[in-house]
């Protein structure tokens, strides 16, 4: 039986908000904010944001391959989409390292994005209003590691909307069923902790095979439902042996201690925003369900100047306090976009199987506070930008006070008490040889050190023979004041 068309309020002598009407809020919200991700994107990548973390020796691996660097297996569909830029332009063109860094961080920000607007065309007419799903991901799941987008999770889950929005909507011709069979096989090596999203593609599937009027249709649905078995066997068997046990434990460890929402006394405030809008949201859909019509709108009322007064904070906290930026608990938040994701998904089934209106989870308090939670978002992201330039700045200042090699401890000592917090902060010391080549791109005068006692580099600034290779870069400088400190050594 087929689902009554869902309805956006009652007439407007109700004092609802007429369908028309809010079906063009609806779309204006999602046009301003994916735009104004847009923006705030284009902003950090400007500034080679994106090269947090793992980020700048992903980059000088792609550089001195020219070719992917596929490092883990089951995150392979993640890596390609976005490295595929840089290769091309790697193999391409000129660019040198930092220009190459900025079209990474672009990649890597802007794909979300992408495939959360993708969501648009895909809805049905009668269905834009699902849009605030995806959007909620983005705002609520992706912000919470947007300083890292190194982490796979947020395109993971951004991957994953597109085609469940197909799956529920638009199975009934054979070429949408070819195009999602098609694009859930890269699904197989998309990311572990994808499999709860993948378990809500189950779901669906158990029930759409239950209700399967025809022949053809069960057979497409069986074939969906061992596809995603599989998938989901093989994102857990990842989970269980994975390809780094190090990495996994240390994960789990730090999600287990919050460290996504707070670490070594810095809060990871877009998660806190985000979880405070959900709640919220959450909230208000119950009053409208349970309640009679004036307590559910005196409760909504309530509710949504209570989160605009919370994003109002949360906007300008970042400005005024170092403490909101915590860019260990962005890292530790990687994959709280899959998360959310899966909830709202979860959300989503369950709207749909109850046949819920839209009037009962979307009103205009409902865009108001999604607006409101994008502002505060914004907001934080570009404070955040601001910190990551004053922090490359400071580094490049430190690698030109000497040549050759720099030791993490003795870079420390040359900034003064404020600058050497942030770099505390940062937390990615192993990355700094990486980082010092990207910074310089095309000729090399000095390289900061990992910290002592660092188990693991990609690379040995000490030993000139293991410096990467990469076209366009010269290490001239730095091998001359390497060569001129080792006689000097010796005569020690």
């Amino acid at each position: 039986m087929k689902a009554p068309e869902p309805t956006y309020g009652a007439s407007s002598k109700d004092g609802i908000v007429s369908r028309g009407r809010l079906r063009i809020a609806t779309a204006s919200l999602t046009a301003t904010v994916l735009v104004g991700y847009a923006c705030i994107s284009c902003y950090a990548a400007l500034n080679c944001r994106g090269l947090y973390a793992d980020a700048s020796h992903y980059l000088l691996k792609i550089a001195e391959k020219e070719y992917f660097h596929l490092y883990d297996p089951p995150r392979r569909t993640v890596q390609v989409l976005r490295q595929a830029a840089v290769v091309f332009l790697r193999r391409e063109t000129n660019l040198e390292l930092f220009e190459l860094g900025q079209v990474f961080s672009l990649s890597m920000l802007a794909l979300p994005i992408l495939l959360c607007g993708l969501c648009w065309p895909i809805l049905p007419p009668e269905r834009k209003s699902w849009i605030v799903f995806p959007l909620l991901g983005l705002l609520a799941g992706v912000s919470a590691s947007s300083f890292a987008p190194i982490g796979e999770g947020a395109l993971a889950a951004s991957y994953l909307w597109p085609l469940f929005f197909l799956f529920l909507f638009h199975m009934d011709r054979p070429i949408f069923q070819i195009v999602f069979l098609l694009f859930c096989i890269p699904v197989l090596f998309l990311h572990e902790a994808a499999f709860t999203f993948m378990l809500i593609f189950l779901f669906v599937c158990v029930r759409k095979i239950a209700t399967a009027s025809t022949r053809s249709e069960r057979m497409f649905l069986s074939l969906s439902a061992i596809l995603f078995i599989l998938i989901i066997a093989n994102e857990i068997r990842w989970i269980i042996d994975p390809f780094n046990a190090v990495n996994r434990d240390g994960y789990i460890i730090r999600l287990l201690q919050l460290a996504f929402v707070v670490r070594d006394g810095r809060w990871n405030l877009p998660v806190l925003t985000g979880a405070v809008a959900l709640i919220v949201l959450a909230a208000m859909t119950m009053l409208r369900a349970e309640s009679t019509k004036r307590i559910a709108r005196g409760g909504a009322l309530v509710a949504t100047l209570s989160f605009i007064a919370w994003a109002l904070f949360a906007a300008v906290l970042p400005w005024l306090s170092d403490a909101t930026f915590s860019p260990l608990s962005q890292m530790a938040g990687r994959n709280q976009a899959l998360f959310v994701g899966s909830a709202l998904a979860a959300a989503a089934v369950v709207a749909l199987e109850k046949k819920i209106s839209p009037q009962i989870w979307l009103q205009p308090a409902t865009l108001v506070v999604i607006a409101a939670l994008a502002c505060a978002q914004f907001s934080w992201d570009v404070a955040a930008t601001q910190q990551w330039q004053a922090y490359i700045a400071d580094v490049r200042a430190r690698l030109a006070a000497s040549d050759g090699l720099i030791s993490w401890e003795q870079a420390l000592a040359w900034g003064d008490a404020d600058r050497n917090e942030i770099w505390r902060a940062m937390g990615f010391g192993w990355t700094m040889p990486s980082l010092s080549v990207v910074l310089q791109s095309k000729s090399v005068r000095s390289i900061i050190a990992a910290p002592e006692g660092t188990r693991w580099q990609p690379f040995d600034p000490s030993n000139l023979s293991d410096l990467p290779r990469i076209r366009g870069v010269d290490y001239s400088r730095y091998v001359r004041a390497m060569q001129e400190v080792k006689p000097f050594a010796q005569a020690e």
